[in-house]
């Protein structure tokens, strides 16, 4: 007697609808696909289930939050009910704002080449037209062409203004607690930045006479840290000191 070969069913609504859908690559077994819920599945294969992430609830409406877009650093999530409530948020949840700071301190976090190809007086005026003189990094090649011949690529510029503005922005702080009159007011500047890889989100106060920094803080938006970040800024210039935001 001959026997009968089973039809294969979908493991998700049970239907016998399918249709062949190509090979898997690794194994080179048949994939079927059904024709009612689109669910594709090689027999005799288990799939894998995907993770429930338990990212709570709506404060507007009380319904489940759901992912939006994850990458390697930021998580955004959103409310299920899209039309009503469109309640979103998203958070760095890669590196937190504790490790970053202990991060910081170390001595390495931000560190210089460990050498230069090019002299350091050539390093030395790119960093100043830069910085005193605004050029762009194009223009500092065009200039440096000038007098060497083989100027550094804006790539090579690059570098040397991501390792060396930090310890400009040190010089410019130490030279500031000099400065008898402070500005009395103050802007403030929001922004993100990339360091090593992680998002933060950067608050900068600067002068509105003088071109110092006078505080920065991140990666958090809130109120407390923003206030923060004006009592240390009127502990150097003073209590009379406003801030535009």
């Amino acid at each position: 007697m001959k026997v009968k070969e089973q039809k294969i069913r979908c493991l998700r609504c049970f239907s016998f609808n399918l249709y062949k859908f190509g090979k898997e690559p690794k194994t080179k077994k048949q994939k079927n696909r059904c024709k009612v819920c689109r669910c594709q599945f090689v027999e005799g294969k288990i799939p894998l289930k995907k993770k429930d992430l338990n990212l709570g609830f709506s404060p507007i409406c009380g319904k489940r939050l759901h992912l939006k877009k994850r990458n390697s650093n930021t998580l955004r999530v959103r409310c299920s009910d899209r039309v009503n409530c469109r309640y979103s948020f998203s958070y760095v949840y890669k590196r937190q704002f504790k490790e970053f700071l202990e991060e910081a301190q170390n001595r390495d976090f931000f560190s210089l080449l460990k050498y230069f190809k090019y002299p350091v007086s050539l390093v030395y005026k790119a960093l100043k037209m830069y910085f005193i003189y605004k050029l762009s990094l194009r223009q500092i090649k065009k200039e440096l062409g000038l007098v060497y011949p083989k100027a550094p690529s804006p790539v090579a510029i690059l570098k040397w203004i991501k390792r060396s503005g930090y310890f400009f922005s040190l010089l410019s702080s130490s030279r500031f607690l000099e400065i008898k009159k402070a500005p009395k007011v103050g802007l403030v500047d929001d922004s993100v930045v990339k360091i090593k890889g992680d998002k933060f989100r950067l608050f900068v106060v600067l002068g509105y006479t003088k071109k110092v920094v006078l505080g920065w803080i991140c990666p958090t938006k809130d109120k407390e840290v923003a206030e923060a970040m004006a009592v240390g800024v009127r502990k150097i210039v003073g209590t009379a000191y406003g801030l535009s935001i």
